[in-house]
């Protein structure tokens, strides 16, 4: 049961909704400022930076 804001009781049809979610939105990019501090050589960098953010 649904209970609005004045506590009378309602009836709520629930749905389900399906997303599709590319797989590279699971986790954001590194911030190119902390990948520059970082003492590594540009493949290492490139290889430490999240999958579908190079």
């Amino acid at each position: 049961m649904y209970v609005p804001v004045n506590g009378a009781l309602a009836a709520k049809t629930l749905s389900t909704i399906t997303r599709t979610i590319p797989t590279t939105y699971y986790i954001r990019p590194i911030p190119q400022v902390q990948l520059d501090a970082l003492q590594m050589s540009t493949e290492e960098k490139a290889a430490y930076q999240n999958p579908g953010y190079q």
